[in-house]
């Protein structure tokens, strides 16, 4: 076996343990033969997906979104990476609930962007929290991608872009090589995903469309 093979298997079962077979066993959703196993450090690992959503949602929202807390079994993260060095769990976890809540958020963002017609003409400004008139669908669509005015109302900007910072100062300073790779990669994500958006906008002038369009990239024809 290679000696990075052999390093792997000795972290899976050095952190974690297994998981309780009475969990799993006998129910008819869990097919697959793997024996799974959860971090020795899980209560860190769901601590740290609970403060996401609080700094994101606040106390009163959390739960707003499922991301990767599981009360039952465990949550997602030390489930699926039970052999994650103990002094990076736990913002491991919070990074990856942190890109749940965005996931979401780009979803929705696509879906009602591509629903533009006469709604389109109508962004809420973030300047007076009004209504601001655009005189083209162009414009209209720029300024809504540009400020997020299509971000669902549970996220909270000013929270967001605290979160950001403070995650992407954390990274760096926890990792000085890997941290600003990861950050690299974040902008990356975000900088394809919002030009997928305005090419999708630009193709899709109806839902019937856009649906057609998803049934296409899938392969579904």
């Amino acid at each position: 076996m290679a000696p990075e093979k052999n390093r792997f298997s000795e972290n899976v079962y050095r952190y974690s343990i297994p998981v309780s077979p009475d969990l799993y066993a006998h129910n008819p959703d869990y097919f697959s033969t793997f024996k799974p196993r959860i971090h020795k450090n899980s209560r860190e690992s769901a601590d740290a997906v609970i403060q996401c959503q609080i700094d994101l949602f606040g106390k009163e929202g959390i739960g707003k979104v499922m991301g990767g807390l599981d009360t039952f079994t465990g949550d997602w993260t030390a489930l699926t990476f039970s052999f994650c060095c103990p002094d990076r769990l736990a913002l491991a976890s919070y990074l990856v609930d942190f890109a749940f809540v965005h996931d979401d958020v780009d979803y929705k963002e696509t879906i009602q962007t591509v629903r533009l017609t006469l709604d389109l003409m109508c962004v809420v400004s973030s300047a007076n929290n009004g209504k601001k008139k655009y005189t083209s669908e162009s414009d209209a669509r720029d300024e809504a991608l540009r400020t997020g005015s299509y971000a669902p109302e549970w996220l909270n900007e000013g929270r967001n872009e605290q979160v950001i910072a403070k995650t992407m100062y954390k990274l760096v300073e926890i990792d000085g090589t890997l941290g600003p790779k990861f950050i690299q990669q974040w902008e990356n994500w975000k900088r394809s995903e919002k030009e997928f958006v305005e090419v999708e906008a630009q193709q899709c002038d109806s839902l019937q469309r856009f649906l057609s369009l998803c049934y296409y990239i899938r392969g579904c024809q």
